[in-house]
């Protein structure tokens, strides 16, 4: 059990490095470590870190393959944190696979439980991806005032990397909308918030995403 903790710390520093051969290691080896040990919670816990690794880079099949066991084993176990978060996880990859009827079911799902948990920055996030859902349909006055609410939630909750995502997200909306200069506003804050905070990925995603609005 030590050691699928020890694996998983390393695979999350590698996310968050944007290193993600390296933390699908260490995410696997933590699988498992906890598996050896019938360490359920763990395991159900490092498929989620996983899948988002896998989202990360935009592999959203095996990120909603490890969500799927995630989602298994934590129903199976009734643990509601980690089903609430994988639900919505689960729910943004469904965005961005066109599945917004199950991106919403499952956004719905995890918005239940957040609240149960009284867990507020769950619910930014379920927020965030009620947004992306919205534009994904082309609902766009929608998205924004979602997206715009999570923001709030997040900034109130000090966490700038939400603030970040949630930028990145109006700023996508914006260039589907046509709005290219709000949208070059947006994805530029969003790409120097990323930096700032050392997530390099996602500050490569935010500045892909301002070059077609440049092209």
């Amino acid at each position: 059990a030590l050691q699928g903790s020890i694996d998983g710390n390393l695979g999350i520093v590698a996310t968050v490095r944007g290193e993600y051969a390296d933390a699908i290691v260490h995410y696997t080896e933590a699988v498992k470590a906890y598996a050896h040990v019938r360490h359920k919670y763990g395991v159900s816990q490092t498929y989620h870190n996983l899948g988002m690794c896998h989202a990360a880079q935009q592999d959203w099949d095996a990120a909603l393959s490890c969500y799927a066991k995630g989602e298994e084993i934590a129903s199976d176990l009734g643990v509601m944190d980690v089903l609430a978060n994988i639900l919505v996880s689960r729910a943004a990859a469904q965005v961005h696979v066109g599945q917004l009827e199950e991106a919403e079911d499952a956004c719905m799902k995890a918005r239940r439980l957040m609240e149960q948990l009284e867990d507020r920055l769950g619910l930014a996030e379920c927020r965030k991806v009620e947004g992306m859902t919205c534009g994904g349909r082309g609902e766009y006055r929608r998205a924004e005032e979602a997206l715009k609410t999570a923001m709030m939630s997040f900034g109130a909750l000090e966490n700038q990397l939400g603030v970040a995502e949630c930028e990145l997200e109006l700023g996508r909306v914006k260039k589907e909308e046509g709005d290219l200069e709000t949208a070059r506003q947006r994805l530029g804050e969003s790409a120097r918030m990323f930096v700032e905070l050392g997530a390099a990925a996602e500050a490569r995603r935010a500045e892909a995403l301002l070059a077609e609005t440049e092209s």
